[in-house]
């Protein structure tokens, strides 16, 4: 790529941040990401390999602006997270044609986890734009989730039209699920943008959650997570009536540029659709106890 072309999309990301009123650094490390889950996603192994979730793949399946805050999660097979270091080799070496160089720094640290079946992986990855340098943070988990086939997600790019699909590892009861057990196990303190992504992956069309009572009791059966006994504080009624609850929701729109969404409607659709997948999940699971 010429000298001139890097400079086209450094000025195309700085117009983004400017519009956006985003920081330049944050927009760069976004675009970053995004090309390198293209790369996963174009790979003919490792997109089967290294499946993604966490909030990159909201952003696949819901869109909107690259959020302030997010994590760059990777799930694997158990007993392959040996083998990161290297799918993420494979995935660093390939070329775009989008200006940009990846170079995989190893492992930083690992963090482990009692409900999970062994420790996350942290790695470090530097891409640069030219000149321009941004080190990117990867949580590989490994998952025994991740068996299904992947799903392709075509997502609009950072820089406008429809980039190539990510791969995903699951399907909408399985990345519902996880966001409900982050609802009910931290309330707000898992921040209002959990709260907005699980509204708006409610009430995309085509998703299907039949299998939703089914991926909670899989949680609970495994040990990852406890059902709660009664409505949790983030679904009740009275939450959005609450001064800090409000404070923060309307923080949370202005500082993202969401579209207005008011907090009481928000609540209520997400109780009449969450609580009772939570009970029927707890039937199951008492079910499956009294069975022989």
């Amino acid at each position: 790529m010429t000298t001139g072309q890097l400079d086209d999309i450094r000025e195309a990301l700085a117009r983004r941040a400017r519009d956006r009123r985003e920081q330049f650094g944050a927009t760069l490390a976004w675009f970053c990401m995004e090309r390198l889950v293209c790369r996963l996603a174009a790979h003919p192994e490792v997109r089967s390999q290294l499946l993604l979730s966490g909030d990159l793949l909201l952003f696949a399946i819901c869109g909107g602006d690259a959020p302030y805050e997010w994590e760059a999660e990777l799930r694997c097979a158990p007993g392959t997270l040996g083998q990161a270091a290297e799918m993420l080799k494979a995935v660093c070496a390939a070329d775009l044609g989008d200006g940009l160089t990846f170079e995989p720094m190893g492992v930083s640290h690992a963090l482990p986890d009692s409900h999970r079946e062994s420790s996350a992986v942290v790695h470090s990855v530097i891409a640069c734009l030219g000149s321009n340098p941004c080190g990117l943070t990867i949580l590989v988990r490994p998952e025994s989730g991740v068996a299904g086939k992947p799903v392709d997600v075509p997502f609009a790019a950072t820089l406008g039209g429809m980039a190539s699909s990510r791969p995903m590892g699951c399907g909408a009861s399985e990345v519902m699920a996880d966001l409900v057990v982050r609802l009910v196990d931290q309330g707000f303190a898992c921040r209002p943008r959990v709260l907005r992504d699980t509204f708006r992956l409610l009430h995309l069309t085509g998703m299907d959650f039949s299998g939703m009572p089914r991926a909670i009791a899989w949680r609970v059966a495994a040990g990852a997570w406890r059902l709660p006994a009664k409505v949790p504080r983030v679904l009740d009624t009275s939450f959005p009536a609450e001064p800090a609850a409000t404070k923060a929701w309307e923080t949370y729109l202005s500082r993202s540029r969401s579209t207005p969404l008011d907090l009481g409607t928000t609540i209520a659709a997400l109780r009449r659709s969450i609580w009772p997948w939570i009970q029927e999940a707890a039937e199951q699971v008492e079910t499956s106890r009294r069975s022989p």
